[in-house]
């Protein structure tokens, strides 16, 4: 009798295991789906406040534990790419010039003046004035 309970136990213990084990594989499945959708929607923003919510989203899953290492460095490889274009249409309102050449600039601009767009359209239109002539677009 003893033996068939700890057969038993073992048995349940074994479905348990393997129970946890598909939902635990599940839940990393949706995890990464809800990765992808984050990245996909933090490409298709259209202004820096969407782009700023997306950044508050991914923090967010962060601090719970959702996302790994590479996923991080997927994102912020992404967010940087999309704050350039953002930070680069914005400058292009107000600075006269290809904008290719005017999101390249901004790229390449130094991270502190990202932040303040008065000082990244006057490090901006000091390039351009630097380079004029020389820039010629597409080719």
């Amino acid at each position: 009798m003893v033996d068939f309970l700890k057969q038993g136990l073992v048995v349940i213990l074994f479905a348990i295991t393997i129970y946890n084990k598909k939902y635990y594989l599940l839940r990393r499945r949706a995890i990464m789906k809800a990765f992808q959708d984050l990245v996909n929607e933090t490409i298709d923003v259209q202004d820096l406040e969407e782009l700023e919510s997306a950044a508050d989203l991914f923090q967010f899953g962060i601090e719970k534990g959702y996302y790994n290492k590479r996923q991080a460095d997927q994102f912020n490889i992404t967010y940087w790419k999309m704050k350039n274009k953002c930070l680069a249409y914005e400058v292009a309102k107000e600075i006269k010039g290809n904008k290719l050449d005017i999101i390249t600039m901004v790229t390449s601009a130094p991270n502190e003046i990202k932040g303040n767009m008065r000082e990244l359209t006057n490090y901006v239109n000091g390039r351009v004035k630097a380079l004029k002539g020389k820039m010629n677009g597409i080719r």
